[in-house]
């Protein structure tokens, strides 16, 4: 069951703020103003980037991505909007962790997903270290080539000796 929180957010509320509860970081800010064409006195709307991370350190830095809008379609159209979605992400993350048998899921997900990260940094250095042994494998072959290549040159250039000892 959700629980009613107050959250306080810190920073320009119209501009760029953020919200800290625990490991969980809310970030919302204005990314610029839509003008709305046509009639006279239309109003302005600003669109808003919105994001919320879990695991960040006392400074606020690090941490996962759990959400954030920066996917097409996921245009936010007020600060108090953008806000609104961070704090019932984080309070949905909250009530998750409040449960005792999410409490233990929480954490296997949590080390999982350090595994998973780990996993993709092995394979991406593998994937590099392939490239180089390719590439590698590629400058041996050519230079295999090249010296076949020089050997059969200098192959026309020796005399026969066969004919001419014959010859002699």
């Amino acid at each position: 069951m959700s629980k009613k929180r107050k959250f306080e957010w810190t920073g320009d509320l119209d501009y760029d703020c953020t919200l800290i509860v625990g490991d969980l970081m809310g970030r919302a800010e204005c990314l610029g103003t839509l003008k709305v064409k046509g009639e006279a006195g239309m109003p302005e709307i600003d669109y808003w980037y919105c994001a919320v991370y879990s695991g960040i350190d006392e400074d606020g830095k690090g941490g996962d991505v759990l959400f954030h809008n920066g996917e097409p379609g996921g245009l936010v159209i007020e600060g108090g909007m953008a806000r609104a979605i961070c704090e019932a992400i984080i309070s949905a993350r909250l009530d998750a962790d409040d449960e005792p048998d999410n409490a233990g899921l929480r954490t296997t997900i949590s080390r999982q997903q350090r595994k998973i990260n780990n996993m993709k940094a092995t394979i991406d250095n593998l994937h590099d270290r392939l490239g180089a042994i390719q590439s590698s494998k590629k400058n041996k072959a050519s230079q295999i080539a090249r010296l076949n290549r020089e050997i059969s040159e200098l192959k026309k250039d020796e005399p026969d000796h066969a004919n001419t000892s014959a010859a002699g």
